[in-house]
Order: C-alpha cells, then sequence, then structure tokens
C-alpha cells in the first residue's frame, strides 16, 4: 500500500511539473496581440473615428516622445527647427450664398523624408476639400486646429477648399477668417455688382469691370494670417448710364449793339457720378466769363465747353 502510493504521489508530481513547464514554455512563446477588422466592417470603424490619422506605429511612438519632450521643455534646437514650411499661397474667392468660398494653392516645402506635421491653423472657415499632389491630402484635427500629414523631402502642392460665412448687416456684409501663415499670401475676390470693399490687411486693390458687371478685390497678406472683406454696394447704380436734370434760366439783354446773355445752370446726376460735362456754345459767341464751384478745370474746344469736377 505504502509503496503503490508513493508510486501515485511521484506520477502525480511529474505531471503537474510537466503541466508547469508546458505552460511557461507557452507564455513565453505567446505572439504580440493583433486585431484584424473584417474588410466588409472597416467602414464602421472609420466612421467612429472620423478625425483620425493612420500612420506607422513607430512613427507615433516617435511623435508621441518629441510631444512629450515638448511639454517638458527639453527639446533641443535641431528637434524645434521646424520639418516643413508653407512657401507662398494664393487665394480665389467667390460669393457663395451666405458664404465667401476660398480656393487655396498652397506651396509646402519638406525638409525631411519622414512624416511631418504641417500646422494649417484655419480659423472661421471650413474645410470643402484638400487634395496634396493631386490625391486627397491627410487632415488632422485637435483642440480646434487643422493640421496637415504629409511624408516626403522638396515642394509639395496643396489644394484646398475653404468656406468662411458672410455677416450680413444694413450697411453691408462681411466676412472674416485665419489663412494658414505663409512666406507670401495674396488673396482675390470677386464680387457681383459694383460694390465699394474694404480688406484687412489694408492692401487692397479694386477694379469695376462694367461689362461683366463684377468687381475683382485683390489684397496682399504677406506673412499675416488674418484676413477680412467687408463690401456694399454702391449708392448709385454703375450697371445704368447716367441721368443728368438740368435746369436753365436764361438772361438775354443787348449793350451798344452787343448781345449779352447769361445762362445760370442747375444740374442734378443720378445712377452714376461723372467727372466731367460738355456744353456746346452757340457759334458766333464768346465765352467771356464762367463760375461754378468744385470746378477742377474748364475750356472751350470745338466749340464745346468742358468742365471736369
Amino acid at each position: 500500500m505504502n509503496v503503490k502510493k508513493r508510486n501515485t504521489t511521484a506520477v502525480l508530481l511529474a505531471v503537474a511539473a510537466a503541466l508547469v513547464c508546458t505552460a511557461n514554455a507557452a507564455a513565453s512563446e505567446k505572439p504580440d496581440k493583433k486585431i484584424f477588422v473584417p474588410r466588409e466592417e472597416w467602414g464602421e470603424v472609420v466612421k467612429k473615428v472620423p478625425d483620425g490619422v493612420f500612420m506607422p506605429y513607430d512613427e507615433y511612438q516617435r511623435l508621441k516622445r518629441l510631444a512629450d519632450r515638448a511639454e517638458s521643455g527639453a527639446l533641443g534646437t535641431a528637434e524645434r527647427a521646424p520639418r516643413a514650411s508653407i512657401e507662398s499661397a494664393g487665394y480665389s474667392g467667390r460669393i457663395e450664398g451666405d458664404v465667401l468660398a476660398l480656393a487655396g494653392a498652397l506651396r509646402i516645402l519638406s525638409f525631411t523624408k519622414d512624416i511631418c506635421i504641417v500646422p494649417l491653423d484655419l480659423g472661421g472657415a471650413a474645410v470643402r476639400s484638400a487634395l496634396l499632389d493631386g490625391k486627397p491630402a491627410q487632415l488632422a484635427a485637435e483642440g480646434g486646429r487643422i493640421h496637415l500629414i504629409m511624408a516626403g523631402e522638396g515642394m509639395h502642392d496643396l489644394a484646398i477648399e475653404i468656406t468662411c460665412p458672410l455677416n450680413k448687416t444694413p450697411a453691408g456684409s462681411e466676412a472674416k477668417c485665419l489663412l494658414p501663415r505663409a512666406a507670401g499670401s495674396a488673396v482675390t475676390v470677386l464680387l457681383p455688382g459694383n460694390q465699394e470693399a474694404k480688406t484687412s490687411p489694408d492692401l487692397s486693390v479694386s477694379a469695376y469691370d462694367r461689362e461683366k458687371s463684377v468687381t475683382t478685390v485683390t489684397t496682399a497678406l504677406g506673412s499675416s494670417r488674418t484676413y477680412s472683406l467687408a463690401f456694399r454696394g454702391k449708392a448709385l447704380d454703375a450697371r445704368l448710364s447716367p441721368l443728368v436734370f438740368l435746369h436753365r434760366n436764361l438772361d438775354f439783354s443787348v449793350v451798344n449793339g452787343i448781345g449779352m446773355a447769361k445762362w445760370d445752370l442747375k444740374f442734378a446726376v443720378a445712377r452714376e457720378e461723372i467727372g466731367q460735362i460738355d456744353l456746346n456754345v452757340p457759334r458766333d459767341w464768346t465765352l467771356s466769363e464762367f463760375q461754378a464751384p468744385n470746378v477742377l478745370t474748364w475750356g472751350i474746344e470745338n466749340g464745346v465747353l468742358q468742365v471736369r469736377f
């Protein structure tokens, strides 16, 4: 009995030891955990994180380490240096209902072959679309800021479409937004009709095309990020020809056989401002005196009195 019992105990111990060794070996050979998502379910996964950005895990770890060091103030000068810069930016805009739509063409210079993050820092604007070198650009939103994720050393082209809301008041319309900072930027906006426009920065040129009934406003931003445009239609409709209302009072007399005529002319202009009026002088008459307020120049040419205001 005792011998048999000892043998049984020894067998049980051996089995237990074997199980422990097998379990330890299995634990040491356990593979890393991986999550596999079926392709047909991938769309639902992406919807849950619409602002997510795909990147290699090693790059994520590197960026996180840099972010942690930047937060603690431990980054060196070389690490703080920008890895990309926006060299130039040009925007063309138009009014679409209650928004100002801007189409931007940005030239971005990358100093590294690795993935880098370019802050766009748009403010007061929504992104419609973005193409980097002709392909959909990867954008990330964090804390209300928008970043561009890109890779590849050298020059890149970013085509971006954004919209800014129009604030309409009885005095006119106004749009404000923050644009990406670049070494040099310019914004050109087409406004319908004859408009009086003011911009910030106050470095703009306006031109009205009467045939197309369009006002073009071009603003140089330089390195500024802030852009605002306020405009209103001119009180006089420039699409119509000016109307001149004239009241004439004639005082005629004969002195020593010479006829003397004095004209008192009063006129008003509607629809459009004018800078000059022409008055025909009767033949064989000589203009001896002319008086009028707010006159720049006047003179007679081929029997026509030309008055410039």
